[in-house]
């Protein structure tokens, strides 16, 4: 969880390699087009796994244990 948080802290979109949803490439465009918006988004692409915590993945990463 702290690795996803880390890495929201320095762009707008995360996808993790396990998921297999999101190339580097499509996230680079991704934040580029959310950078363009002016808005503040942040994106994570997950895999499908119960480790993440299901629907509370969002409070998780909002208050991260450091």
């Amino acid at each position: 969880m702290n690795k996803i948080a880390h890495a929201l802290r320095s762009g707008p979109v995360y996808g993790d390699r396990a998921s297999g949803a999101l190339s580097a490439g499509h996230a680079r465009e991704l934040a580029g087009s959310i950078r363009d918006t002016g808005v503040v988004i942040y994106v994570a692409v997950l895999p499908d796994d119960p480790a993440y915590g299901g629907e509370r993945i969002s409070d998780r990463l909002r208050y991260p244990r450091l």
